[in-house]
């Protein structure tokens, strides 16, 4: 039998001659076109769905009310899993929320992102991408589907999208308490509380001579009073304690973020005296109202002055720590930092590095990086004046103080150890994926107990 395949010697001087050199040049650079070219279609900035789909922006997806507004409720019985169903608009947070409670409460939960492109480095696990795959009828279509098939519905954001802002009104009189609002940073922008954020701050942030005025909220759901949102009887989670203050209802709930404890596990390790003490904050282009330039002004006036301390931010992390590898956004022909620095998956290691965290200064609570930081077993300083974390392990700092807060921590190395561990528990207890879990399925338990009553 003659062997007709090319011997191994053959082979190599193909490779080797120059044809062969030439042709897999061409494909390289044919290749690094092609990956140019799908940069270039799916950059952020853009608007439009990948050319790889056929769908709409779900953002302007109207008609809500065509449907209809009666829907009964699926029959429910302890005898099945619970079914939740998510609608976000930027991702993490809630799909977060849908791992804990497939994990931990045996509630079957999906996530839908709706209304935005999420940002690469936003998204997560359990998340759906379905704006720009659906066209605004097929997208009409899946909800009616959807009001019929889960027993609760849960959307995020009080929306300034005229269209979205439909959806979510029809959703409350199509399934009544069984539609589950949620609350982020969105509510900043729509009623002015000098209590909560100043307006001068409001205004330096975003670089406006706006004011927050409840004209941009769209939605016809709640009515406002006396500068609160009146929930009446829907029910509402609001994501961090100041956000809380908007709203007034017998409904409205905190529902703590999450963070994984394994994820971000402790590391008792401090510098030692003598060394520079690492103080990390979480400035980068979209931390809005959180008065971060104060403190970084406060802290390169310390070091000026002499106090031994390095400030780590999102930018300089790699002076400090090479292996970390930050995000870089392509923009036309360059690259530049993202609006998040810092990738997700990054921060664990970041913040076992440092020493101390300084969160944030305007709104009165701690935020994400106060959480991470927390679970991380390192002492953070930063605001806590909402009863909902006032007995928090939190060190309380104001622009006044922190200077002398931050000084007695660094000449007080002892003090660390025992403010992270307590951080750690408190973190725990309020933060971890089983307990907000447990807190949001008791809600969806009391809303169909009382759904079933009203049958």
């Amino acid at each position: 039998m003659i062997n007709r395949k090319p011997s191994r010697g053959l082979k190599a001087k193909l490779r080797q001659s120059k044809f062969f050199q030439a042709l897999h040049s061409f494909l390289v650079i044919l290749g690094m076109k092609k990956d140019r070219d799908l940069l270039r279609r799916i950059k952020p900035a853009q608007r439009i769905a990948p050319t790889w789909s056929d769908g709409d922006d779900l953002s302007k997806t109207s008609g809500w009310f065509n449907l209809g507004t009666d829907f009964p409720a699926p029959a429910y019985n302890r005898k099945r899993p619970i079914k939740v169903m998510f609608l976000n608009s930027m991702g993490g947070s809630m799909s977060r929320l849908t791992r804990a409670l497939m994990l931990h409460e045996n509630v079957e939960a999906n996530c839908f992102v709706n209304a935005y492109y999420p940002r690469r480095n936003m998204t997560y696990a359990h998340e759906t991408n379905v704006n720009g795959v659906f066209k605004n009828n097929e997208w009409r279509e899946f909800m009616r589907w959807a009001v019929r098939e889960y027993d609760l519905i849960q959307s995020t954001t009080l929306p300034n999208w005229p269209a979205v802002a439909e959806c979510y009104d029809w959703l409350s009189e199509a399934i009544g308490n069984r539609h589950i609002w949620r609350s982020t940073g969105f509510v900043h922008h729509y009623l002015p509380r000098e209590d909560v954020l100043p307006i001068a701050v409001y205004q330096n942030d975003l670089q406006t001579d706006e004011i927050p005025s409840p004209t941009k909220y769209k939605g016809q759901t709640f009515p406002i009073q006396n500068n609160h949102f009146l929930t009446g009887d829907n029910y509402l989670f609001y994501s961090s304690p100041e956000k809380g203050v908007y709203f007034e209802g017998e409904h409205t709930k905190w529902l703590p973020s999450i963070r994984s404890p394994h994820l971000f596990s402790p590391q008792f390790v401090a510098s030692k005296p003598g060394e520079r003490v690492k103080v990390f904050i979480p400035l980068h282009q979209r931390a809005m109202f959180k008065g971060l330039d104060v403190v970084l002004d406060i802290l390169k006036s310390m070091q000026a002055s002499g106090v031994p301390l390095d400030i780590v931010t999102p930018y300089t992390v790699r002076q400090f720590f090479p292996e970390i590898n930050g995000f870089q956004d392509w923009n036309g022909e360059s690259y530049n930092h993202g609006a998040y620095p810092i990738p997700p998956y990054a921060m664990p290691s970041v913040l076992r590095k440092v020493d101390l965290v300084i969160d944030q200064i305007i709104m009165g609570s701690y935020g994400n990086t106060g959480i991470e930081a927390m679970m991380c077993g390192k002492p953070v300083l930063g605001q806590k004046n909402y009863s909902e974390i006032r007995e928090s392990p939190i060190v309380d700092i104001t622009e006044d103080s922190l200077q002398d807060t931050l000084s007695d921590l660094i000449e007080n190395r002892d003090k660390w150890t025992e403010i992270g561990r307590a951080g750690r528990e408190w973190a725990l207890t309020h933060h971890a994926p089983k307990k907000v879990a447990k807190m949001a399925s008791q809600t969806y338990e009391e809303i169909l107990q009382a759904s079933s009553r009203d049958l």
